[in-house]
């Protein structure tokens, strides 16, 4: 990979405004014919490539969820929250567990396996806030 193209790479990333974006470093596997190439990006240059790939992504993705304050939507309540016994932890349909982020309802209540509608009140890169309306 040269500049130009991790350059064309990170312009079709803004360009397209993804949700999310996962980036891994390449990594030689043995016996494949890419193990074999010449030319290899260095290390620090990937981790640097893969840094700013992020950053780019981490403030589409923060855009997206501020635009999601003040509108209503419909979550899959987990249970208790692992931060604190004072929050409910949910999922909308667009959030995976273990990988995306989550939807911190703080006001109203629920049981595990309900879903509800939640009012996003604030918003961080991956994490909604809300409460349960209706």
């Amino acid at each position: 990979e040269t500049q130009r193209e991790f350059e064309e790479l990170r312009d079709y990333v803004r360009e397209m405004e993804f949700e999310r974006v996962a980036v891994f470093l390449y990594s030689d596997e043995e016996g494949t014919p890419a193990a074999e190439l010449d030319g290899k990006v260095d290390r620090t240059v990937m981790e640097e490539r893969r840094n700013e790939l992020l950053r780019v992504q981490e403030q589409i993705a923060l855009t997206k969820s501020r635009g999601l304050i003040g509108r209503t939507i419909e979550v899959l309540v987990e249970g208790l929250s692992e931060e604190t016994e004072l929050l409910l932890e949910a999922r909308h349909e667009g959030q995976a567990p273990e990988i995306d982020g989550v939807v911190y309802v703080n006001d109203g209540m629920a049981n595990p396996g309900d879903f509800v509608k939640v009012e996003i009140t604030d918003a961080s890169t991956y994490d909604l806030v809300g409460h349960i309306v209706g």
